[in-house]
């Protein structure tokens, strides 16, 4: 199948598409793909075949009869294929012929499969994750978290009864930053149709740090990427009804916010689950 045979799309050119699949979520695609199957996820492909042999040769009774006998000698063989591979395309076909595909992410709702296309940028956090006390770093971060923008009151509110200064919230979350797990982290598509979406190590196809290296932060050409919607844009000025919590959770509120403005999703941009990311090949 191609991108353009995708729900609401215009009717698949003939030509057989073929895809570069740098990020693939197995699990999850074996998972969805078992749901459509009453004999689960298909793992393993064996192809047999049959060939049949003649034997010939001269039998003879002495002083009764001779003649011609043939004997048929069939012989087996086997090959098995791994289909593992052809699940990115089964997922996509699957999808599709369920309809269970949004084009349109500021359609979509909250658990809805996706696809988005457009450029594609990254961050490779994982460079990072030696450097948070250097100096130089630190000081470019603490300026950084000065800017950071404004959240909803009841968002302010949840993180306890007081607010800390801003600078005192920024130091806290610098300080931790090297617990935190870094991840290559990624942004797709454009103004009001752009998502935001980790990409965790043991699911990409290509080294992680490959991306920075060869091309810096921006990538180039057309990429699509297939993930869950789990963050939209205006669910940050939603004033939550969050019940009270105890003294580590309010704590633990206190940090998240200034965490996430430094390395997690934008204000503003759409959240996904990646499970997919790839480029199209044209013949």
């Amino acid at each position: 199948m191609s991108i353009e045979s995708l729900p609401g799309a215009e009717e698949a050119q003939k030509a057989p598409s073929v895809y570069d699949f740098v990020y693939v979520d197995r699990e999850r695609i074996a998972s969805t793909l078992s749901q459509f199957d009453d004999l689960g996820n298909l793992t393993k492909m064996t192809k047999s075949s049959t060939r049949k042999g003649l034997k010939r040769g001269e039998a003879t009774i002495p002083g009764v009869a001779k003649g011609q006998i043939e004997r048929g000698n069939d012989e087996a063989q086997g090959r098995e294929y791994d289909p593992s591979w052809l699940a990115p395309l089964n997922f996509l076909d699957e999808l599709a012929v369920h309809e269970l595909l949004v084009r349109d992410i500021k359609t979509a709702r909250i658990g809805q499969f996706v696809l988005l296309s457009g450029a594609l940028s990254v961050a490779d956090l994982t460079l990072l994750s030696g450097m948070w006390e250097n100096p130089a770093i630190r000081k470019t971060m603490m300026a950084q978290a000065d800017q950071t923008p404004e959240v909803s009151r009841q968002q302010r509110r949840s993180q306890g009864n007081t607010k800390p200064k801003a600078n005192e919230e920024a130091e806290l979350a610098v300080s931790i930053l090297g617990l935190m797990p870094h991840y290559l982290q990624a942004t797709i598509g454009s103004g009001d149709q752009a998502a935001w979406f980790n990409m965790e190590p043991q699911y990409m196809r290509q080294p992680v740090g490959d991306f920075t290296l060869k091309h810096g932060g921006f990538i180039p050409g057309t990429w699509h990427a297939i993930g869950i919607l789990d963050a939209r844009p205006e669910d940050d000025l939603v004033d939550f009804d969050i019940p009270p919590s105890n003294v580590l959770s309010s704590a633990f509120s206190q940090m998240a916010l200034p965490i996430r403005f430094m390395m997690g999703r934008p204000i503003g941009v759409f959240g996904i689950t990646p499970i997919i990311v790839f480029r199209q090949i044209d013949g």
